[in-house]
């Protein structure tokens, strides 16, 4: 079970402390899956209600954008995927990895006292370092969106980076410093 600082992580302390109407009325915590964002997409196919949460404590083959690998080991992070089904143009769609990093930026800001900077579009830093990332994917028929499937991936307890690149570790940070 993940180690954060501020509440057990499981599904049923994240929904009972959400005062949402409609994201978070499902959630569905996996302790393993191989992607959320594959996992959301696959149901949210399948006609699953926007507002759908997929969050694991771990997964095997997370990614950010540009298909970089996004690791992540257990205890360590948040990693989830919400399903939307916006009712605007299709063109307005790339506002929503701008208004979604504003809006975990302003939760972490007020729920920890802790100062979020963004790089836009889709990372969030803490002094600097990034400790967020936001990933958008869309499923576009005709002239409109079907769904996004939104991926956040939040280093929470993380304390070693992959070493795959040298600089990640002066670039990135966890959310316990």
């Amino acid at each position: 079970m993940p180690k954060f600082p501020f509440m057990e992580f499981n599904e049923k302390t994240i929904s009972t402390n959400l005062g949402t109407k409609v994201f978070g009325q499902r959630i569905l915590f996996f302790k393993s899956i191989k992607s959320t964002m594959d996992y959301a997409k696959k149901i949210a196919e399948r006609d699953e209600p926007e507002g759908t949460v997929v969050i694991a404590d771990y997964q095997s083959h997370g990614r950010g954008r540009f298909g970089r690998i996004w690791k992540a080991n257990p205890g360590e992070n948040i990693l989830m995927s919400i399903i939307l089904r916006p009712k605007i143009p299709l063109e307005r769609f790339s506002i929503f990895p701008f208004l979604s990093a504003v809006a975990v930026a302003e939760s972490i800001e007020k729920n920890a006292n802790i100062k979020v900077t963004t790089k836009w579009p889709n990372d969030l830093l803490i002094n600097g370092k990034k400790f967020c990332g936001i990933l958008m994917e869309a499923s576009i028929t005709a002239e409109s969106g079907d769904f996004i499937i939104l991926g956040i991936g939040i280093n929470v307890n993380q304390s070693e980076f992959p070493p795959r690149d040298s600089r990640l570790c002066n670039l990135a940070i966890s959310f316990d410093g």
